[in-house]
């Protein structure tokens, strides 16, 4: 997760914009989506999108041999760790068949079917079958999960009103816990830019594919919500390919203005999903109160879905403040006081060297406004009447 956003700053560079936007952009992806939150559980999707996206950056690089054999063994391997990542392989691999030639090519498609026979192996070994998806066994008559037995694997052809859902809805929307992301809507126009065109259209087909398969996943939250998820947890290999088109749009100082606004809002959801956790239950209408809720309370760290629940590690979240000793919300103080040290050193180390007083100074304004929310929380008198609804 961490290269990954180490990578969106790198490519962002590449299209031309100056470290400053490109680290803006690089900290909203980071800590301003639902990849922050599920970089913390163990589940696939962000490492997923992670592969996904290093290759498709290597790709962009294209400058050594060793980063063609890595993009691909990256995309090949992706489908291994989440199935829908396929899509994204399909795409990016379209894309590294108009970017490369010769044996630049034949080293490429090597190593994605060289990556991709370790799903091959997984499904041999597991169900005695080269060609299976483990979630057709849901298909069995009973089965907890009979969604799974529409269309291919529960995936039939996508509906307006689960699109919804998962884009503006309040319980699962991504725009809604996300707002900046909406600004991919009127990125579009930066396809009118011929020399990153081919990247970009990469962008927009996987924010289109990805949203297709989800509003057609299923036939309940469940599914293309993610069940206990903060946002529709399905969409978060794309999320760094909605980043771009975005950073480049927002060279426009309205739509700047737009994501800082939103990005804050943003930044404030992705902070208390990943401090309480990511997992927002059924019952949570709107996890922006769910969060308010849990952090009025002083609830940190609820995850008790350990994956290897008291074999190696704790079968519990938890964070740096709780092994202290700190309680409640002043469990986010050495998270805090690590940002208030870092953000600022980062936006110094990108500083422009143009005389202007203005671009000195913007870094830190915009350091203050990804801390502020974090801060707040942590001074928020718990005696403080908490709104009903």
């Amino acid at each position: 997760s961490a290269l990954t956003g180490c990578a969106v700053f790198r490519l962002l560079l590449r299209f031309g914009l100056s470290q400053v936007v490109a680290l803006c952009f690089a900290l909203l992806y980071a800590l301003g989506t639902i990849a922050f939150p599920f970089s913390t559980v163990l589940f696939s999707h962000q490492l997923a999108a992670s592969f996904l996206f290093l290759g498709f950056f290597l790709l962009c690089e294209r400058k050594q041999p060793w980063q063609v054999v890595a993009a691909g063994f990256l995309l090949g391997f992706a489908p291994v760790l989440e199935y829908p990542a396929a899509l994204g392989t399909v795409i990016i691999g379209l894309y590294g068949l108009t970017r490369l030639r010769g044996r630049w090519f034949l080293l490429f498609l090597g190593s994605v079917i060289a990556a991709g026979t370790f799903l091959l192996f997984y499904t041999w070994t597991a169900f005695l079958r080269l060609l299976f998806v483990s979630y057709e066994a849901y298909k069995k008559p009973g089965s907890v999960f009979a969604g799974h037995s529409r269309g291919f694997a529960g995936v039939s052809w996508p509906q307006a009103s689960i699109l919804w859902e998962i884009t503006f809805g309040r319980q699962r929307g991504l725009f809604y816990v996300n707002p900046w992301l909406v600004l991919i809507l009127p990125a579009l126009i930066t396809l009118r830019e011929r020399i990153w065109r081919r990247e970009l259209i990469v962008c927009f087909a996987m924010v289109v594919a990805f949203f297709a398969f989800n509003s057609g996943f299923g036939d309940s939250i469940v599914y293309w919500g993610g069940a206990w998820s903060i946002g529709p947890r399905h969409l978060v290999p794309i999320l760094p390919f909605m980043t771009v088109p975005i950073a480049l749009l927002c060279r426009r100082r309205w739509f700047a203005v737009a994501a800082a606004v939103l990005g804050s809002v943003s930044l404030l959801a992705m902070f208390s999903a990943t401090a309480i956790t990511p997992r927002v239950p059924y019952e949570a209408a709107d996890p922006f109160l769910f969060y308010l809720r849990q952090l009025h309370l002083g609830r940190i760290s609820l995850n008790a879905g350990g994956i290897c629940a008291n074999r190696f590690v704790p079968g519990y979240s938890f964070n740096l403040g709780q092994l202290l000793g700190l309680p409640g919300r002043a469990q986010l103080l050495p998270l805090a006081l690590l940002w208030a040290t870092a953000i600022p050193w980062l936006f110094w180390k990108a500083r422009p060297s143009a005389p202007s007083r203005a671009p000195r100074t913007a870094p830190f304004y915009c350091s203050g406004a990804i801390l502020c929310p974090g801060l707040l929380l942590i001074l928020w008198h718990v005696a403080q009447p908490f709104p009903s609804g």
